[in-house]
C-alpha cells in the first residue's frame, strides 16, 4: 500500500511537471510567433521603404546616387534583419526541441507510473479477493 502511495505521488508530481513544461512550451512558441510577426512587420517595413527609394531614383537621376547609398542601407538592414531572425529561429527551436524531449520523458515516466498502479491495483485486488 506505501508502494502504491508512493507511486501516486509520483505520477502527481510528474503531471505537475508536465503542465509547467507544457506551459514553458507555450511560451516559447508565443515568443517565437511573436519575434516572427516583429520580424515580418521589418521587412515589410523595409521592403516599402526600398520600393520608395527606387521610385525616386528612377523619377530623377541626380538622386540617384543620393538614393543608392540609402538603397544599401536598406538591403543592409534587411539581411541584419533576415539573420537576426535566423538565428532567433534557430534558438527558439532548439529551445523547443529540448523542452518538449523532456516533455516526452516526463510523459514516459508518467505512463510507466500508470502502468505500476495499475498493475499494484491488480494485484491487492488479488490478494483481497485470496484473504475473504
Amino acid at each position: 500500500v506505501d508502494e502504491g502511495e508512493r507511486i501516486v505521488e509520483e505520477l502527481r508530481l510528474a503531471k505537475i511537471k508536465l503542465r509547467r513544461k507544457d506551459a514553458q512550451i507555450q511560451k516559447l512558441v508565443a515568443a517565437h510567433r511573436d519575434a516572427s510577426r516583429e520580424a515580418s512587420e521589418r521587412e515589410g517595413a523595409l521592403q516599402r521603404t526600398l520600393i520608395q527609394v527606387q521610385e525616386k531614383a528612377r523619377i530623377s537621376g541626380e538622386a540617384l546616387e543620393a538614393r543608392e547609398g540609402e538603397l544599401k542601407s536598406a538591403k543592409s538592414k534587411l539581411a541584419g534583419t533576415a539573420v537576426a531572425m535566423d538565428e532567433a529561429g534557430l534558438k527558439a527551436g532548439e529551445a523547443v526541441r529540448k523542452v518538449e524531449a523532456e516533455r516526452d520523458s516526463a510523459l514516459e515516466e508518467l505512463e510507466k507510473c500508470k502502468q505500476e498502479v495499475v498493475h499494484l491495483k491488480h494485484g491487492v485486488g488479488e490478494a483481497e479477493g485470496r484473504g475473504a
